[in-house]
């Protein structure tokens, strides 16, 4: 059963369209990333979600119920921004019970909950400090308290982690995974960091000018790309302009004629290939010459980077020995593992 369902919505700002006819569901337990560049549309969708903003069409629905003009504290969702936005004169578990006492609950009730709350971000011993004494981390953690105290449908996150330094946000990644497969509520994050989309989300949707270009799994959305814009933005890509038609793909960059497949769509296209995919050496069918422009070190693995006869720049990923800059060798991929997009 969907959660949060959101129906042809669309929401300008003067000529800025920021959402664009825009239908998504989301089930029980799910996380979904909201996935995009800056000005993408990410964050609009889901401050009109949580009654933030409201949209100029369209329907949002909240647990089979019509919430589109309905206030934001009169939505079983809560949100978390970016910049946690605790009372700085408050205690943890103040913070914490804040909305709760909104909601008319004290005595047991309140202590309960906001005890629940804690305990859950293992916070329960740090009920008594004020937010400026304690760590980033640990402020990330009061603010998820409060916002689960409420025992919401769904949990919105506002690219919540970008304050924390990568170690931190690494764990922090994890804790969260955990907390929902713990409570089984939805969570929708908006983030622009693939990484941290392919680490947390069971689905991600691409977003871009407003609209959902894809929606997949990470898996599905890495391995099947359903176009060059998603190709591009979702983990690293070699990409290049190509023409397809009867007989194969030209591809000028690489200065050659690539094989016919009967899946491929005709007309102009884009031809992409994942830099993992690519081998040193002839050995698979499709073979490019050229020179080593360049080789990043990054421990275990590495980026060579190989220029052609044309001058195209093909990225190739290698586990183990790498070859010199000014190296004149050839790389080669298997014709599988190339994809052809409108």
């Amino acid at each position: 059963m969907s959660v949060i369902t959101v129906e042809s919505v669309s929401k300008r700002f003067g000529d800025v369209v920021a959402v664009d006819n825009v239908s998504l569901d989301i089930a029980q337990g799910e996380f979904v990333a909201l996935l995009g560049a800056s000005g993408c549309g990410k964050t609009t969708l889901l401050r009109l979600v949580a009654g933030l903003d409201k949209p100029d069409a369209g329907v949002i629905r909240i647990d089979g119920h019509d919430v589109t003009g309905t206030p934001p504290y009169a939505r079983p969702i809560n949100m978390m921004f970016q910049s946690y936005a605790l009372f700085p004169h408050m205690t943890v578990a103040e913070n914490v019970a804040f909305g709760l006492k909104q909601d008319s609950l004290g005595g047991e009730d309140l202590r309960t909950r906001v005890d629940e709350a804690l305990s859950l971000v293992e916070m329960r011993d740090l009920g008594g400090r004020k937010p400026q004494a304690l760590s980033g981390g640990q402020q990330q953690r009061v603010a998820l308290a409060r916002c689960l105290a409420k025992r919401p449908k769904a949990l919105l996150l506002d690219e919540p982690l970008a304050a924390l330094d990568k170690s931190l946000r690494e764990r922090t990644q994890l804790e969260l995974m955990a907390l929902r497969r713990r409570l089984g509520i939805a969570f929708v994050f908006v983030t622009h960091d693939q990484d941290e989309a392919m680490t947390m989300a069971t689905r991600v949707a691409v977003m871009d000018k407003g609209r959902i270009l894809q929606i997949a799994s990470p898996r599905d959305l890495y391995a099947r790309p359903a176009s060059r814009a998603v190709a591009a933005f979702f983990g690293d890509m070699n990409i290049f302009d190509g023409l397809a038609d009867a007989q194969g793909v030209a591809v000028p960059a690489l200065g050659r004629r690539l094989p016919r497949a009967s899946h491929y769509p005709t007309g102009p296209v884009a031809v992409a290939i994942r830099p993992e995919d690519i081998s040193l050496g002839g050995n698979e069918a499709i073979t490019v010459p050229g020179t080593v422009s360049d080789v990043i070190y990054r421990g275990a693995i590495s980026t060579v980077l190989l220029r052609n006869a044309t001058g195209a720049i093909l990225r190739v990923t290698v586990n183990g020995p790498t070859p010199s800059v000014g190296d004149a060798i050839t790389v080669s991929w298997a014709q599988s593992a190339m994809l052809v997009l409108p």
